[in-house]
């Protein structure tokens, strides 16, 4: 008998591998202090309620109040498919490591989108974990209790255009600065990007287990709102975040969106190269696959709040310029290509896509408003 596979052959290609999407939801809290149990090998340990974390740690330790203040709220970092992160930093008595030296070395070993701290920092520790944070994809919430630091470290992280840090002032104490902080990132980092609407401001929020700051005057109160600065104060009374930006500078939830969308179009566009069974051309078609990835996330940024349709007021656009201003009006965003014609053959050889360019309009949101009343006997 002759086989079929003579005439008919039949092979299953395996699916190739790519990349899972990072979590920008992950909040790391870094501490000084030992865990209770043995963590062997690990660097950190991440958790999903506070009862684990007591277990580790023990219930009198900073980490377990600030892992309290952060599941507590609703929504918390949860709701984003988040997890609580916690990672003792290396106790090295002749070289005690810095908060900024931790955070480099555990960004080699998981992501995580946001960095908390379980003890107060000097200005020259905060300082210097603006820094680090400002060359990686992570957004420091930097609490500070003393209103020295709205001329002090506030006005130097400010001053240093350090756009993945925000500043924050509860000036009750050094603890509660540190647990309010703790709350604000949990809250902050609660938006699930896959859902309709989700992307929040963190203005007028309220932060569960935190009392209001009383020392936030109007004169304070000025001063962070000129600065950028983050508060808790009472308005009326009632407890409620205060979200500001910096003169040219980003809100915090500016701030994490854009942080998502790069880390999300990273994925996105390494994926459809590794996804692909056989190759993306280097042609305007090959183009158009990519860009049709890069498409369906700015669909999604649209679809989460994220982004949304209006006019573009900026000077700078690129590709057709009528074409560029429709699509911001129409849609929100415009993805463009130089023609693959146009390549230098330098370029070409070395298969070298030519560069994509995104614009996006933000949806942005209200945080305040004016009305005029008239009336008339």
């Amino acid at each position: 008998m002759v086989d079929i596979v003579n005439i008919i052959n039949v092979s299953e290609q395996t699916p190739t591998r790519t990349l899972g999407f990072y979590n920008v939801n992950n909040v790391m809290v870094f501490t000084t202090e030992t865990p209770v149990v043995d963590f062997g090998t690990d660097t950190f340990r991440a958790y999903t309620n506070v009862r684990d974390v007591v277990t580790d740690w023990g219930s009198e330790a900073s980490v377990s109040g600030i892992a309290n203040a952060m599941l507590s709220q609703s929504p918390s970092l949860l709701a984003g498919g988040g997890q609580l992160l916690i990672a003792p930093y290396n106790q090295d008595e002749q070289n005690p490591e810095t908060l900024a030296e931790a955070i480099v070395r555990l960004n080699g070993d998981v992501y995580f989108g946001g960095v908390v701290t379980a003890q107060a920092l000097s200005d020259a520790s905060a300082l210097a974990a603006s820094t680090a944070c400002q060359s990686l994809e992570t957004l420091f919430i930097c609490p500070q209790s003393s209103t020295d630091a709205l001329t002090g470290v506030f006005k130097s992280i400010i001053d240093a255009g350090n756009s993945h840090t925000k500043c924050f002032l509860y000036t009750i104490s050094d603890a509660k600065a540190l647990l309010a902080a703790a709350a604000y990132a949990s809250r902050g980092f609660a938006v699930n990007f896959n859902a309709q609407n989700a992307c929040m401001t963190m203005n007028l929020k309220d932060l569960a287990t935190i009392d209001v700051d009383t020392g936030i005057s109007q004169t304070v109160y000025n001063t962070c709102k000129t600065l950028g600065v983050d508060v808790y104060c009472g308005i009326e009374g009632l407890p409620k975040v205060i979200s500001n930006a910096p003169s040219g500078g980003l809100y915090f939830d500016q701030m994490l969106n854009r942080m998502w969308f790069r880390q999300t179009a990273k994925v996105q566009y390494f994926n459809t190269l590794a996804g692909t069974a056989t190759k993306i051309p280097q042609t305007e078609s090959g183009m158009n696959t990519v860009k049709n990835a890069l498409r369906q996330l700015c669909d999604l940024a649209v679809y989460n709040g994220f982004l949304a349709a209006g006019k573009w007021n900026g000077a700078d656009k690129f590709g057709n310029e009528e074409d560029f201003l429709r699509n911001i009006s129409d849609f929100g965003y415009y993805i463009y290509s130089s023609p693959i014609s146009e390549q230098l053959q330098t370029a070409r050889a070395g298969r070298n896509a030519p560069i994509i360019q995104i614009a996006g309009k933000e949806a942005g949101a209200i945080h305040s408003g004016s009305v005029i009343l008239s009336f008339e006997a």
